[in-house]
């Protein structure tokens, strides 16, 4: 849905996009997956380079890969993969979501077909993101400053689990895929209330 000509009309079962970024907990991603299967219209997939080392990440023609932001695109005037993507999408979810990646949206960065969809994305439309890195890096400084500046932009985020792992690392792992679902589901129908609210609000006044 592109906000900039449909208004953004809200449907009841919307399209998402979801994306993956290289983390061990990219190995859930199918589980993220076939969660949101069950409840959104359509799903694409986009998937970040270092992401396809992990076990659970998809390697078919279903999945969007940075290559395929160039090999779509074909003149002047038509428009690139990632713009297709953010036009089409009416919630976008990253989980997981890197250090790495997470430095470069709060930056301005888009040197991949994610960070790309993610500098073109429309805010009127809600991007969420479920962080996955380790506790000290997570603690960080610099993480503190990037995850105030995504704040701003309005990605809402989906905060990690503090664990402890068989070697006794401490780690903020990615939030289980129901609960990622879950509080997407609850943000989005917060949103379509709020539309209808307006509406008819509107329609009362008129």
């Amino acid at each position: 849905m592109d906000c900039s000509e449909a208004g953004c009309a809200i449907p009841t079962k919307p399209r998402i996009l979801l994306a993956a970024c290289g983390t061990y907990d990219a190995c859930k991603f199918k589980v993220v997956h076939w969660k949101f299967a069950e409840w959104a219209a359509e799903i694409k997939v986009v998937i970040t380079k270092s992401a396809l080392r992990y076990h659970g990440t998809p390697r078919n023609e279903l999945a969007s890969v940075d290559e395929n932001d160039w090999l779509t695109y074909r003149r002047p005037g038509v428009a690139m993969l990632h713009v297709e993507l953010r036009n089409w999408a009416d919630i976008m979810v990253i989980a997981p979501l890197s250090t790495n990646t997470l430095g470069k949206i709060a930056l301005g960065l888009c040197d991949n077909l994610l960070t790309s969809i993610v500098r073109a994305w429309d805010y009127r439309k809600p991007l969420f993101v479920a962080p996955s890195m380790s506790t000290c890096i997570w603690e960080d400084f610099f993480t503190e400053r990037h995850l105030n500046a995504i704040d701003e932009l309005g990605i809402i985020l989906i905060r990690p689990v503090s664990i402890t792992t068989a070697s006794g690392e401490r780690e903020h792992a990615m939030a289980e895929p129901s609960t990622i679902c879950s509080d997407v589901k609850a943000s989005y129908y917060k949103q379509m209330q709020k539309m209808m609210q307006k509406e008819a609000s509107t329609t009362s006044t008129s």
